[in-house]
């Protein structure tokens, strides 16, 4: 018996996910690569679904250290996500989150600043200001400060991010744990 399309999609990003909790996000390529002609095929090529699978072909290409591939694919996935869900939308965070990892992770310390400060925005916006995905843009802009030698920004990001994870999860929670290393 052959499988719906939608299924067949749905199977695949399942698979990612799978594979990225898993921390094999890099073994994922050809899985997010299926599902995004899937989701092309589908959804077409101004859909959430598109820009989904876009996002889980950045992160194996990030995770391979092609930073430049994966710039291109969570650009992609951010172009489509503000079309398809508007600029103050959580996905559109997340996309700017990525692009942010990504050029972090290739040295473009001042570019992942611009992009985790955008997805900052949005989230204080969309989630609140004590939301732990924001405390999550907190360590990012402390990571790319503390990258480009600005120990005291850095500091003072990662001790926002300490006070959100505090208050929202608890002392005992693992997330505290790391940030007290930051």
């Amino acid at each position: 018996m052959r499988r719906k399309p939608h299924a067949e999609y749905e199977k695949l990003m399942q698979e990612y996910i799978e594979l990225y909790t898993k921390g094999m996000q890099q073994n994922g390529l050809g899985i997010a690569l299926r599902a995004a002609q899937l989701a092309e095929k589908i959804f077409g090529k101004e859909s959430a679904e598109l820009a989904g699978a876009f996002c889980y072909v950045g992160l194996s290409y990030e995770s391979k250290g092609d930073y430049d591939r994966a710039i291109d694919y969570h650009t992609k996935a951010l172009a489509i996500d503000i079309k398809v869900l508007g600029e103050a939308h959580p996905n559109v965070a997340v996309s700017y989150t990525n692009l942010g990892v990504a050029y972090d992770a290739k040295g473009d310390h001042d570019r992942a600043i611009d992009y985790h400060t955008k997805a900052l925005a949005i989230d204080i916006k969309v989630l609140g200001e004590t939301h732990p995905r924001v405390a999550v843009s907190y360590t990012n802009l402390g990571n790319a400060y503390e990258a480009k030698g600005d120990y005291d920004r850095a500091i003072d990001y990662h001790t926002k991010a300490l006070g959100i994870y505090i208050k929202v999860l608890g002392e005992a929670h693992p997330n505290v744990a790391v940030s007290y290393t930051n």
